[in-house]
């Protein structure tokens, strides 16, 4: 079914979102679009949490502190990466530089 389809994209773009805008995207009333969704979760397809009373719709599912961590982890090594491969380059047009004067 392509509502189906349509909820799984959503999920994938979306960390949370309003049931009125999901509503609007999947072209349904607001029961059908719980229905349908509540489908999806039960059979494992997506995972999602509803907060009816804010109208809000996560699809991420909460991480753990290990994930969390593990992540930081990762950005930062990434980040000094960057950080030494723009420093050496720093360094080779300095070094340029006073060749050329010299």
């Amino acid at each position: 079914m392509l509502v189906y389809q349509n909820i799984r994209v959503i999920a994938k773009y979306y960390t949370r979102i309003t049931l009125t805008r999901l509503t609007t995207l999947l072209d349904l009333d607001a029961s059908q679009t719980e229905k349908t969704l509540c489908r999806l979760v039960v059979s494992g397809t997506v995972w999602a949490r509803i907060d009816r009373p804010a109208g809000i719709v996560n699809f991420r599912n909460k991480r753990t502190t290990e994930d969390v961590m593990n992540d930081w982890s990762s950005d930062m090594q990434k980040l000094l990466g960057l950080v030494e491969k723009a420093w050496m380059g720093m360094n080779a047009a300095q070094a340029a530089q006073s060749r050329a004067r010299a």
